[in-house]
């Protein structure tokens, strides 16, 4: 079943998250499930939070992290996170276009 016969969840908190082999995560995603964006280390940048909501998106419709310009590269500091992309690159959003088709 493609992501697009499901309803995908986004949960936004403020509180810190961490992950088994990292010392802190910006979000969390499962495919064909939802994400988890956590604003702890995000501040009150509104365009800053939305990034990291589209990334984590991104994972739930099953994108892997990208190597070229794109939204979906994978931040290991808050330098980084802002750094990257605010939009899918070429290659990203056609791979989303085929996961979403029917």
């Amino acid at each position: 079943m493609t992501p697009q016969n499901h309803i995908l969840g986004l949960l936004v908190t403020q509180y810190d998250c961490f992950s088994d082999d990292l010392s802190f995560v910006f979000g969390v995603a499962r495919s064909g499930v939802g994400a988890l964006v956590s604003t702890a280390r995000l501040g009150n940048d509104r365009d800053f939070v939305i990034k990291e909501c589209v990334h984590e998106i991104g994972h739930a419709f099953g994108l892997d992290h990208c190597e070229l310009p794109c939204v979906m590269t994978f931040s290991n500091t808050v330098e980084d996170a802002h750094q990257k992309h605010a939009k899918l690159c070429t290659r990203c959003h056609a791979l989303l276009a085929h996961l979403t088709s029917s």
